[in-house]
Parts: structure tokens; C-alpha cells; sequence
């Protein structure tokens, strides 16, 4: 759906009229004019008011019971062209000359869209690729152990396993941490919108020996992967465009001392 919205930043009335809003994808070098009865006439927008200043806001509802904002979607535009008209006072004085602008009155207008995308994930994966190196720590030979802790915050309504790859320079694997049971828990969805609100926090540790310690320490990148899946797998879940997951590693060692 789309939300057409406009800003009136001047003291008098003022009417929207869409001429044209284009869709266009520039890779695929489709393009789609959008079509709907609600522009054939023009959109009152409210003047703004004084003391204090305030603009005044106008949204039109575009979705697909009345218009064909669903065939615009489908082309996947990476770009919109507009051709607005902005008429003030079309009826004429009648405020008895109370109008006004300012300097900084101005006029906004574009279009808001939502892309509702319901899934249910069952081994969906992710991976991303981080600088990682431990050459600053120091006596690295003297540790004995180490405990590694991932500290995950999950904005997602899925579960997820996380699985950390330790790589060199050439993306080689040299170790692993995490196996792919360890569960990071969803975020809870809240009601009203039915969307998460606050990311939930899993902590998981690992403690690690000498020998793999070694292999670590030739580490340049790590990979983590991360399986969501959805708990029931066939539940339908709405999925928005800040949802995240934010990964920390940390880690306490344990050195070998002689006096």
C-alpha cells in the first residue's frame, strides 16, 4: 500500500494534484504509472496555523482496493518520478486576509510504502563477514583457557542458532565456535501492531582450551551464520524493516603465570 502525505508549512489553504507518479526499476528498465480514482480529484491540504507555527499534515491511502499500487511494487522500483501541482487559496480570500508565510514556510510531498511481507522461516541463513584479530592481545602463548561469550540481541519473532567461523586471510576455516543448538530466543511481539517492540537478549558461553586458542589467534575475519526458524514452523509472522539481529563477542582468558 502507499500513503501519499503532504506538508502545507504556509498560512493558507492549499490543494495536491497528482499528475503523474511513476514507478520506475532502472535495472530491468520497467516502469508502471500509478492509477487510482482518489486522483482524479485534487487533495485538500489545511492551511498551516500561528503561535505557534505548526504545518499542517494531509495522507491519502493508496492500496490495492483502490489502486494499482500492488503492480507498482511488483517491478521493484529503485526510483519514483512525480509531476504535483501545488495550488494555494483556490477558493478565493477567505481567511479576510489573515494569510501568511515565513522564510522557512515550505511545502513537502511524497509517498510512504508498505511492503508487508508474512513468512515463516525454517532453516532461513544469514551470514556476515567481520575484521577480527587478536595480534594486540598480549602473552597469547600463556593462555590456558579462554570463555567466550556471545551476547545476541534479537529483534526478529524467530528463533535462531548462531555458528562463528574463525578464518585467515585467504577465507580458509581455521576453527569453529557455538554449535548450532544453542538457541537465541525471538523477539516478543507486542500487542497493538502485533510487531516487536523490544529485542530479546540471549547470552551463550563457551569456554575454549589452549589448542584451539592457537588456532584463533591466526584469525583475520569471522563469519557468523545465523538458521532462523519459525516455533510453530507453519506460523505466518509480519516481518518489518528495522528488525535485527546485533552480535557481540566477548571474552575472559585464563593465563599461565610463574613468579
Amino acid at each position: 500500500s502507499f500513503r501519499f502525505f503532504t506538508e502545507n508549512g504556509v498560512g493558507a489553504d492549499a490543494e495536491i494534484l497528482i499528475n503523474k507518479i511513476e514507478a520506475k526499476n532502472n535495472k530491468t528498465k520497467l516502469n508502471k504509472i500509478l492509477s487510482s480514482t482518489i486522483l482524479n480529484n485534487p487533495i485538500v491540504v489545511q492551511r498551516a496555523t500561528d503561535n505557534p507555527f505548526t504545518p499542517k499534515y494531509s495522507y491519502v491511502e493508496l492500496n490495492n482496493s483502490n489502486s494499482n499500487a500492488k503492480e507498482l511494487i511488483e517491478i521493484l522500483p529503485d526510483e519514483f518520478e512525480y509531476d504535483i501541482e501545488v495550488r494555494f487559496n483556490p477558493n478565493g480570500n477567505t481567511s479576510n486576509y489573515n494569510d501568511f508565510v515565513y522564510h522557512d514556510s515550505k511545502v513537502n510531498a511524497g509517498v510512504e510504502i508498505e511492503l508487508p511481507l508474512f513468512i515463516s522461516a525454517e532453516g532461513l541463513t544469514m551470514l556476515d563477514t567481520l575484521d577480527f584479530s587478536l595480534a594486540d592481545a598480549k602473552s597469547l602463548d600463556n593462555i590456558e583457557k579462554a570463555m567466550f561469550r556471545i551476547i545476541a540481541s534479537n529483534t526478529f519473532p524467530f528463533d535462531a542458532s548462531l555458528q562463528l567461523y574463525f578464518v585467515d586471510k585467504n577465507n580458509d576455516i581455521l576453527d569453529s565456535l557455538f554449535m548450532a543448538d544453542n538457541r537465541i530466543m525471538p523477539g516478543e511481539i507486542q500487542e497493538p501492531g502485533n510487531k516487536v517492540m523490544l529485542a530479546k537478549i540471549t547470552r551463550i558461553p563457551e569456554i575454549v582450551g589452549a589448542s584451539k586458542m592457537d588456532n584463533i589467534s591466526y584469525a583475520e575475519k569471522i563469519i557468523i551464520k545465523a538458521v532462523f526458524n519459525t516455533i510453530p514452523k507453519d506460523r505466518k509472522l509480519k516481518i518489518y524493516s528495522d528488525y535485527k539481529l546485533n552480535v557481540k563477542l566477548v571474552a575472559d582468558f585464563t593465563y599461565k603465570t610463574s613468579f
